[in-house]
């Protein structure tokens, strides 16, 4: 008796468990998967197999834009077949259909977390004339431009 409460017991723990690694999005479809067959479609500067190699391809969130929400993905990929390996690094933006939008080209920062509008930036981002630590997507992604905002800004 004894031992079927102790199987239960661990039983049950391994669901909770396990049901708990799994967070499933609102609309209960894999999103991760729609995104990158979408980017692998429509995205003209995707990683090419063979010369490029994908590293990381994360959904950092979505961003709360004039026209509706955008999904925000860091993509990473290195070239293949060098000596010292060097790599890239974008931000990709889709619809909340997950249609593929366009993507924008990282310097020597990384994205870090979504938080209203913003793309915040691990450190500052150098595009033409303009120097800022996130991107402002409030009017969408045409209307994208690289801000400065002040410390700490992602910490609340």
């Amino acid at each position: 008796m004894c031992f079927r409460f102790a199987e239960f017991f661990l039983a049950a723990i391994a669901v909770i468990f396990l049901a708990g690694c799994q967070t499933p999005n609102a609309t209960g479809t894999d999103s991760r998967r729609l995104m990158l067959a979408s980017s692998r479609k429509d995205d003209a500067d995707f990683p090419k197999s063979g010369t490029e190699e994908l590293t990381k391809y994360a959904h950092l969130g979505a961003v709360e834009t004039a026209n509706g929400l955008l999904h925000v993905v860091e993509v990473r990929w290195r070239l293949t077949g060098m000596p010292a390996p060097r790599g890239y690094t974008k931000l990709s933006f889709f619809t909340s259909d997950f249609a593929y939008v366009g993507s924008q080209r990282c310097g020597r920062t990384y994205p870090m977390i979504c938080r209203g509008p913003y793309v915040l930036m691990w450190g500052s981002e150098f595009v033409g004339d303009e120097v800022g630590n996130a991107w402002n997507l409030s009017g969408g992604y045409d209307r994208r431009r690289l801000v400065q905002l002040e410390e700490g800004f992602g910490e609340k």
